[in-house]
């Protein structure tokens, strides 16, 4: 678990943040993580990691530096974090492929479509449990309707992202 604090006042912003990071799945725990990070060299402009370190298992580190290494190479200075904010993305969504293979990027898309389909499927068994559970029987048109209605429901909310 990550702890970051951040204190402002009318003069200053504070950034800080624990250096524990959990390795693999067991309880190894090093205390070397680098979680904060300047953005801009020129501008008080910093970034926070939290949760995940990685971006399809490349570390934030390695593009928050890649990052601030275009702004210096462009000698670019924004007048709002919002710009910042907006450059940090683009950069991200331009810089792709130099971080992330076409592999990594399969391997990736495969393990979220896998988890939105395990999710439906656990929206699914839960309502069917309802069900069974109230009168000890479902029918497999209850079933239909369940699942119909289930896939509907995620589709409507994937479709907004559109």
């Amino acid at each position: 678990m990550t702890a970051e604090i951040v204190i402002m006042n009318r003069e200053a912003v504070v950034l800080a943040a624990d250096s524990a990071v959990t390795i693999g799945e067991g309880p190894k725990i090093l205390n070397t993580a680098n979680k904060v990070f300047m953005l801009a060299p020129k501008r008080p402009v910093g970034v926070l990691i939290y949760n995940n370190s990685t971006l399809m298992n490349v570390p934030w580190e390695i593009i928050i530096k890649g990052y601030r290494d275009c702004i210096i190479r462009n000698n670019e200075d924004f007048s709002d974090l919002e710009e910042y904010a907006s450059g940090f993305l683009q950069y991200v969504e331009n810089n792709g492929s130099r971080f992330v293979t076409e592999n990594q990027e399969s391997r990736f898309f495969k393990q979220m479509v896998f988890s939105e389909f395990g999710e439906i499927l656990r929206m699914i068994w839960k309502e069917m449990r309802k069900i069974f559970y109230g009168k000890a029987e479902i029918s497999d048109e209850e079933i239909k309707q369940i699942a119909n209605e289930t896939i509907t429901k995620y589709h409507n909310d994937w479709s907004g992202w559109a």
